[in-house]
């Protein structure tokens, strides 16, 4: 009896459908915003960014309210051609942004709304725009995975992030850091795809809302704390998620190099912060960009890291946690 249940167990666990991700693309702020054009703004002295944070420069979208729906759409379009993917097969939309609200007043229509209604998918796509902020996409990946739990074979689904961080800015230590950035990934519940969705550990943001909020439309940070208790996330992770965190190729959130130079050194630990470095924070798009330049690199590499599977950690407003994706 208790064979015939474990091969039973086995059978059902061989039938569970893959959470695939087929690809992903970006694109960074056409405008790019050099250090010192910040510097200068605020009476900086020059290396004043780069000592504090680590990044080399930002990105800003050129003043048009639909800069970063064209360029997700773009993005779009040029994975769908790339997959050959068939659009009637694309059945959800899940999307993470920032809550655009300058001076009290919000766009009725949420970036991930507008991006749906312009992508050219069927009428009745489904759309979730639940989550906010830089770890809020911890929030959707969880949706999503659980959307497709009811789902026939062969089904699709866009998770697109939206930025214009930049927007929200007007004090030097968080203008200092930001980027607007866009993000799309495709999804599916087939065998196709570089890597399989696992395990995954969501939960609201341990970032207190008085640390690191939105105040009249406009970010608002208490750095110091941010740090402190962005710190002790890699534990939470690795309590929830019951793993060592050695065991994996670790892609987090991009706040800035030098608080991921802090959590490295905390827990003798490798992260990759490449974006960070390059670009700034791109917020709810961080994650992904990293992700994408993280699989772009291991596909020419040989080595121990390269055959791991892949911890993406987002952290931060709205969310915070991870999920494993899985070598195929």
């Amino acid at each position: 009896m208790l064979i015939l249940r474990i091969l039973l167990i086995n059978l059902i666990q061989t039938m569970e459908k893959p959470i695939s991700l087929l690809g992903l693309q970006h694109q960074f702020g056409e405008k790019i915003v050099s250090n010192n054009e910040i510097e200068e703004k605020y009476g900086l002295p020059v290396g004043w960014i780069t000592e504090k944070t680590g990044k080399e420069k930002g990105h800003k979208w050129e003043d048009s309210e639909d800069a970063p729906v064209k360029a997700s759409l773009s993005c779009f379009e040029n994975l769908v051609t790339t997959h050959k993917i068939d659009k009637d097969k694309i059945r959800a939309v899940f999307g993470t942004t920032n809550p655009i609200t300058i001076d009290e007043k919000t766009d009725p229509v949420s970036l991930t709304k507008k991006f749906a209604q312009q992508a050219g998918l069927s009428q009745d796509v489904y759309v979730s725009d639940q989550s906010f902020g830089c770890g809020g996409s911890i929030i959707g990946i969880e949706a999503m995975k659980k959307w497709f739990e009811n789902q026939p074979d062969e089904t699709y689904a866009v998770y697109v992030t939206q930025d214009w961080s930049t927007k929200m800015v007007r004090h030097r230590n968080v203008e200092a850091l930001f980027s607007d950035a866009v993000s799309v990934s495709i999804w599916s519940n087939t065998p196709e795809g570089v890597m399989e969705i696992g395990d995954i550990f969501a939960t609201e943001s341990t970032i207190a809302d008085e640390d690191l909020s939105i105040i009249g439309g406009y970010w608002q940070m208490n750095g110091k704390e941010v740090s402190e208790q962005a710190s002790m996330i890699p534990a939470l992770v690795a309590e929830k998620l019951g793993i060592s965190l050695h065991d994996y190729d670790i892609v987090p959130h991009q706040p800035n190099p030098k608080l991921l130079e802090t959590i490295e050194n905390l827990y003798n630990i490798k992260l990759f912060k490449k974006v960070a470095i390059e670009h700034g924070n791109p917020t709810c798009s961080g994650s992904f960009i990293a992700l994408e330049k993280r699989l772009e690199e291991r596909s020419g590499m040989t080595g121990p890291d390269t055959d791991k599977d892949i911890l993406v950690m987002p952290f931060g407003a709205g969310g915070m946690g991870a999920f494993i994706l899985k070598k195929k």
